[in-house]
């Protein structure tokens, strides 16, 4: 069974710097090829599984570095994505 949590703080030292302003959050695709969204709740917690990004060789989950309510899904499954890119709208919640 595919694990649906990470720990937040490896999945920011992971990632970086993630970008978000004031309670808006953006969680974006960790590298380059095609985004396949998981089934997202309306309320996500932090070092959830959002989806996975795929290419020819590897894939990888796109992990949620927040908690938050999901706003909006910003790429339909299935479309390429780019190294950075936004996927998901968050509005981060304690």
């Amino acid at each position: 069974m595919p694990k649906t949590h990470l720990d937040s703080a490896a999945v920011q030292a992971d990632l970086g710097e993630v970008p978000s302003w004031g309670d808006d959050a953006l969680v974006v695709a960790p590298i380059s090829g095609r985004f396949h969204p998981a089934d997202l709740p309306e309320r996500i917690e932090a070092g959830t599984v959002i989806g996975r990004v795929s290419q020819i060789r590897q894939s990888r989950d796109v992990v949620s570095p927040f908690a938050g309510e999901t706003r909006r899904l910003l790429v339909e499954d299935g479309h390429p994505v780019s190294s950075g890119q936004p996927l998901v709208w968050l509005v981060k919640v304690a």
